[in-house]
């Protein structure tokens, strides 16, 4: 799933996460951040990880460049670990 814009699943994802007043999730393998983007764009707050250094210095240059850093936050994260989290809640996961 590659792209500039928002992919289809994240589209309809964030009708799921309208409809249930969903405003914190966790994104796993977040890559470049377009769908981070949107999602924080419709004022939901990202927890975004990914396993690139790469990746999550894009996600965050992107955020600070469209006034979005408050609600993502980009780690770098191996899926192979224990998740980085003690007691984060999140109210879904992308």
């Amino acid at each position: 799933m590659f792209g500039l814009g928002p992919s289809f699943p994240a589209k309809k994802a964030i009708k799921t996460f309208k409809e249930n007043n969903i405003t914190k999730i966790i994104e796993l393998g977040a890559g470049l951040g377009r769908d981070t983007i949107f999602f924080a764009q419709n004022s939901i707050y990202v927890e975004a990880l990914d396993y690139s250094t790469f990746a999550i210095n894009k996600i965050n240059q992107k955020a600070k460049e469209l006034n979005l850093s408050k609600f993502i936050k980009a780690s770098l994260y191996d899926v192979r670990e224990k998740l980085p989290f003690d007691n984060e809640q999140f109210q879904g996961c992308f």
